[in-house]
């Protein structure tokens, strides 16, 4: 974790949000997968993520199977720098505040496997 994550997880944690761990995210979207699949897609949802690039939505795809930029990079050959980036720009184009806020949304919209 750089000193940059550190810093954000603390002033999340102060404001009141969790702070989870990709490999945590992973376990509960494990966990809640079969409900999720039940659940009716929200438009709202759909719609944040139709603002995406191709890249972005698979890169927020791979952010909901638990992925750290790390593992994504290394995945799609990227720099690691280059996925920060991406994350950076799905969380401004969907208005989202954090990883977890687009698996949230990615699952809102139906998008589970």
């Amino acid at each position: 974790m750089s000193t940059r994550d550190l810093h954000r997880a603390i002033h999340a944690v102060a404001d009141g949000d969790a702070v989870l761990t990709p490999r945590i995210t992973a376990e509960l979207i494990n966990r809640d997968r079969a409900y999720a699949r039940h659940e009716v897609s929200d438009p709202q949802a759909r719609q944040q993520l139709d603002k995406l690039t191709p890249r972005e939505y698979e890169i927020a795809g791979l952010i909901a199977q638990g992925l750290s930029n790390r593992e994504i990079a290394q995945r799609l050959t990227l720099e690691t720098t280059s996925v920060r980036r991406y994350v950076s720009r799905i969380l401004d184009k969907t208005g989202l505040r954090d990883r977890t806020q687009i698996v949230i949304t990615w699952f809102q919209a139906g998008m589970s496997d």
